[in-house]
């Protein structure tokens, strides 16, 4: 609801200020939502398949961006205005509304808490309430966040890389395929290979990626780093989500999904800011000079605290069993 406020006040923003307020709604909107969105899911879904389920509402809301990009531009073809299709925004906002307002959580009733402000203060009590899984995922994963830097420096290296600006909107429409198809199929796999292994793979993948756009030459190499833009998306995103879900209880996996999404948003605004600076560096070559170090420190540690662990207790389970 919070977001789809917003969607006509961009239509009769006339100032920086209303704009502004109305994307600071649009956000709002999205981390209102994202958590208990996806407590819901993952209460709805067993464990061995959250995975797949995140998978397929990554595939479906990335299809959205996509078939809402095209039809954008359809409009703005057709000679529509910008706050016209804002308006026309508008409509699916309110169909999504309507149609969440009839769902009815399936989750077994949780005892309900009543919490205090300075409850939210106390680290002690905090540290409590999750398993060390957790907090170190969230550790490794606020790590990893000062490394993932956003798709607009990708699309600026592009430009600098291919000095063919038509061509960029396509980069960004193929990553979101790309994405999109991906989401589901490997969300799957993930379940029935490990979550871990996908994660820690993504972070792997996204230091390939940040280090191809160091030496990129042309539109080419530039379109399969997009496309593996798009799997890293399609490793990460859902996995950590289902990796959250089951290493947390039913009747926290909200509060630790907020706090996974609160430890990437706050560190990503700072990440932003460094990448930046280091942008002046022959191009962007210093920022992804950066990021490539940086994630491939997250996987390093993602790998140590989960994947090897793990496989170090499933191999000394067998030796007892012998």
């Amino acid at each position: 609801m919070v977001a789809a406020i917003g969607k006509p006040l961009l239509a009769i923003a006339n100032s920086f200020g209303l704009a502004l307020g109305a994307r600071l709604l649009d956000r709002t909107g999205k981390g209102i939502r994202e958590a208990p969105r996806d407590a819901l899911l993952a209460g709805g879904i067993s464990e061995s398949h959250r995975g797949g389920a995140f998978g397929f509402l990554k595939s479906l809301d990335t299809s959205g961006a996509v078939i809402g990009n095209l039809t954008a531009f359809l409009l703005i073809y057709l000679a529509f205005s910008i706050r016209e299709i804002f308006w026309i925004a508008l409509i699916p906002a309110i169909i999504a509304v309507i149609v969440v307002s009839g769902v009815k959580e399936t989750a077994p009733e949780i005892e309900k808490k009543h919490i205090k402000i300075r409850d939210l203060m106390n680290i002690k009590e905090w540290r409590g309430k999750f398993r060390p899984d957790f907090w170190k995922f969230i550790f490794v994963a606020g790590f990893f966040a000062f490394a993932k830097v956003s798709c607009a420096f990708l699309i600026l290296r592009a430009d600098a890389v291919m000095h063919n600006k038509p061509l960029i909107p396509l980069l960004y429409l193929l990553y979101n395929i790309d994405f999109a198809a991906m989401a589901w199929p490997v969300g799957k796999f993930a379940d029935k290979y490990g979550k871990r292994k996908f994660i820690c793979a993504g972070y792997l993948l996204f230091a390939l990626m940040s280090l191809g756009f160091i030496f990129a030459g042309n539109s080419l190499e530039v379109a399969g780093l997009f496309i593996l833009y798009g799997v890293f998306f399609a490793f990460v995103e859902g996995n950590s989500r289902a990796f959250v879900s089951n290493v947390t209880d039913d009747s926290r996996r909200a509060t630790a999904l907020g706090i996974y999404n609160a430890v990437e948003g706050f560190i990503l605004l700072p990440a932003g800011i460094i990448a930046g600076a280091l942008w002046m560096i022959g191009d962007g070559i210093g920022t992804f000079v950066y990021s490539s170090i940086l994630s491939s420190i997250a996987a390093v540690l993602f790998f140590f605290l989960f994947v090897y662990k793990k496989s170090c207790r499933i191999s000394c389970q067998n030796k007892c069993k012998i």
